[in-house]
């Protein structure tokens, strides 16, 4: 995996460990308050659930770092594509130019006839 793209003077930290959710704790408490038990153990799990779900720091800068990783390399196969698209436009274009040139040549000696002739026609009338 590439290294993170870290701003001048930025030092990585490590992320403070995750805070150990007591669910016990949390239903005897609520029990505490006159809320039934079975509510009780509902809400606590319902809190469990949402809180595993929940982004931290550290999951966000790992995320980052990586959709960054992701990015750059599609970056430099775009720029690679980009750039072979346009030797092929280019040599493309050296092939119309040749064309064009030869065609020219071709036709070149046209000119004085045509002309001679239009001077000869012009003579004449």
């Amino acid at each position: 995996m590439e290294q993170p793209f870290q701003k001048s003077g930025e030092r990585e930290q490590a992320a403070p460990p995750p805070h150990k959710f007591d669910k016990l704790r949390a239903v005897r408490n609520l029990i505490d308050e006159k809320i039934p038990e079975k509510q009780a153990m509902a809400v606590v799990e319902t809190i469990a659930d949402a809180r595993d779900g929940l982004a931290t720091q550290a999951g966000m800068e790992k995320m980052e770092t990586s959709l960054r990783g992701d990015m750059h390399n599609e970056i430099e196969k775009s720029e690679l594509r980009i750039r072979a698209d346009m030797e092929r436009i280019r040599a493309d274009m050296e092939k119309i130019r040749a064309d064009i040139q030869a065609e020219f040549k071709r036709f070149y000696w046209y000119i004085p006839v045509v002309m001679g002739a239009v001077i000869g026609i012009l003579k004449f009338t």
